[in-house]
């Protein structure tokens, strides 16, 4: 069956409604890098490395790396990111 623009986007409205008020609260705290040291590699250059720090308003994911320089990565900004062992300080890397 076919189904016109404007079920769809009420359908979708719908189910956006229906999400809990505290969804970014939940995705952020299901997120395993947060608080850890991470390696984030980019499509282009020299992976960053860094502490991931949280996620900002905008869904972006927030590194702070070892000059303290905050980095907002987008999803097309990044290619992989891996969470680095609790060994690993940081600073070596830049």
């Amino acid at each position: 069956p076919r189904v016109s623009p404007a079920e769809l986007l009420r359908a979708l409205l719908e189910e956006i409604d229906a999400l809990p008020s505290d969804i970014a609260a939940r995705y952020t705290e299901s997120l395993v890098t947060i608080g850890r040291w991470v390696r984030v590699e980019m499509p282009a250059g020299a992976p960053l490395y860094g502490r991931a720090v949280g996620v900002d308003r905008a869904g972006r994911l927030v590194v702070l790396d070892a000059a303290g320089v905050r980095h907002e990565l987008d999803v097309g900004d990044v290619v992989h990111v891996r969470a680095l062992d609790d060994q690993h300080d940081g600073e070596n890397q830049v």
